[in-house]
């Protein structure tokens, strides 16, 4: 982030899509230090066995709209080998985008999340 000249003080929250130890590695201490809320399931958090601090540490359910500044954040479930593995619809007033991490098959029941949506950010590893 440095290197792009983007600063952690406008971090606002950090969104923990499942436990596996590439994407969990440093958050207690990237909390931690610089004060940064993390958003996680119950599940997740036993899973990876996250030591986050309770005041920085904020769980969340599946379709339970996230406020954070003028955005909502809506964790979608996912079929992936983790405990609760999540992606996310992030909206405002003026746009809608998906972030959706290893997108194979999704649970039927979330398809209607995904689409139509102008913008859908997919990282997949098939």
């Amino acid at each position: 982030m440095k290197r792009m000249g983007l600063s952690l003080k406008k971090v606002r929250g950090i969104f923990i899509t499942h436990e596996h130890s590439d994407h969990i590695g440093g958050v207690a201490k990237l909390s931690k230090r610089h004060k940064i809320p993390v958003f996680i399931t119950q599940a997740t958090r036993l899973q990876g066995r996250l030591k986050l601090e309770d005041s920085l540490c904020h769980t969340f359910k599946a379709h339970e709209p996230i406020t954070l500044g003028n955005l909502s954040i809506t964790p979608i479930p996912k079929l992936h080998d983790a405990v609760d593995p999540h992606s996310f619809v992030v909206s405002s007033e003026q746009v809608r985008i998906g972030f959706f991490y290893r997108y194979g098959r999704t649970l039927r029941a979330s398809d209607y999340w995904f689409f139509p949506m102008p913008c859908c950010i997919f990282r997949s590893q098939l």
